[in-house]
């Protein structure tokens, strides 16, 4: 149970730095508006509180797309958006921290007591962001492994489903060869019906070079033995006929 909340409190404490140094900065600007304000408010609070709030927001999301910038499959548009919208981070962050140091300053009257707590907010929020931008990171690559590999698993299913359709299309191919064989004279009729299935027997005799009456012959033999049927629009090769 000590070990546990020393671990938690261990991971913390760069919230809490920020937390408390961002606390004394706070104090020092709320001073300072009190000072040269012409009618004092405890509402100055306020503007104080979000000095270091955005201060600490503008650190973060600059870790942020510190992160995006450097990401290795990105698009140009992509990253140069990542870019402009660090340097606008940055720039914003100038005068948010010029703000809380010279604050700090005036409050300590000395330069180096002035920069001290803001430099040391800031220190703490990257310390806060960077750990989640590792993470993301760490997620972001994890993703990008489970996607690659589920690419190559999906090219690989591809290749093994062409290759069994080539196969089987070999196979068929086969088959139909020896069934044309096996037929004789009748076969080369077949293949020809089945490469071309509304030929007319006069055709068909003219391109086998034999015989209108041959041909219907051939085509009584292969209804007779199931392979093909005619209802008057071609010659139908039936299923159980390997093609």
């Amino acid at each position: 149970m000590v070990v546990e909340a020393l671990t938690w409190l261990i991971s913390h404490l760069p919230v809490f730095g920020v937390v408390a140094f961002s606390l004394s900065s706070v104090w020092s600007l709320y001073h300072l508006f009190i000072g040269n304000a012409r009618h004092p408010t405890d509402l100055f609070w306020a503007p104080a509180t979000l000095v270091e709030l955005v201060t600490a927001w503008l650190v973060y999301n600059s870790v942020q797309m510190t992160r995006r910038v450097t990401q290795s499959k990105i698009s140009k548009q992509d990253r140069r958006f990542y870019r402009i919208m660090l340097i606008l981070n940055l720039s914003l962050m100038v005068p948010t921290l010029g703000v809380s140091v010279w604050a700090n300053k005036v409050e300590f009257q000395s330069w180096w007591l002035g920069s001290l707590f803001p430099v040391a907010s800031i220190a703490c929020a990257v310390a806060v962001a960077i750990p989640d931008a590792v993470r993301r990171r760490e997620n972001h690559r994890k993703q990008e492994r489970q996607e690659a590999q589920e690419e190559r698993k999906r090219k690989e299913k591809e290749a093994l489903e062409a290759l069994a359709g080539e196969q089987a299309e070999a196979t068929r191919r086969q088959e139909f060869d020896n069934l044309v064989e096996s037929l004789g004279k009748a076969g080369e009729t077949l293949r020809l019906f089945a490469a071309n299935p509304m030929l007319t027997q006069a055709k068909a005799a003219q391109t086998l070079g034999i015989s209108r009456q041959a041909v219907g012959q051939h085509l009584v033999k292969l209804e007779q033995e199931g392979l093909i049927s005619r209802n008057g629009g071609g010659v139908h090769i039936n299923d159980q006929t390997p093609l």
